[in-house]
C-alpha cells in the first residue's frame, strides 16, 4: 500500500468516525438538563477532538467550526447555570450538517502526493 493509499485509508476512516463524534455532542445537549456538568464536559471533549483531528487530517472547515463550538461550551463551563445559547445549537446544526455531507474528497490532504 503507497503512502497516498494509506493517507486515503485514514480519511476515509475519520469521515465515519466524525458522524459519531458528532451525535455525541447532540446526546450531550439532550441530557444538558439531567446533567449539566456532565454534559458540558462531554460536549468539549467530543468538540475538542473533532477541532483537533479534522483540521490535522485536512478538512479545516470542520475544525473551524469545533473550534468555535468548544470556545461556546467553554464559556459555559465556569457558569453557575450553564444555559445553552442559540449560538451552541446553531453551532451544533452546522458541525452535524457538514459532517453529514463530508466526502474523504474534500480533504485537503486526499489528492496530495506523499
Amino acid at each position: 500500500m503507497s503512502s497516498q493509499d494509506a493517507i486515503r485509508a485514514l480519511i476515509e476512516k475519520h469521515c465515519a468516525t466524525l458522524r459519531g463524534e458528532a451525535s455525541d455532542i447532540t446526546s450531550a445537549l439532550s441530557h444538558w438538563s439531567d446533567a449539566p456538568d456532565l454534559a458540558c464536559a462531554r460536549a468539549i471533549k467530543a468538540t475538542h477532538k473533532i477541532k483537533g483531528s479534522s483540521g490535522t487530517i485536512g478538512f479545516h472547515d470542520v475544525s473551524m467550526i469545533a473550534e468555535q463550538l468548544e470556545y461556546a461550551f467553554r464559556a459555559l463551563e465556569d457558569e453557575e447555570e450553564a444555559l445553552l445559547t442559540r449560538e451552541i445549537y446553531d453551532l451544533t446544526h452546522s458541525l452535524t450538517e457538514t459532517v453529514s455531507g463530508l466526502d474523504p474528497a474534500q480533504s485537503s490532504l486526499y489528492h496530495k502526493s506523499f
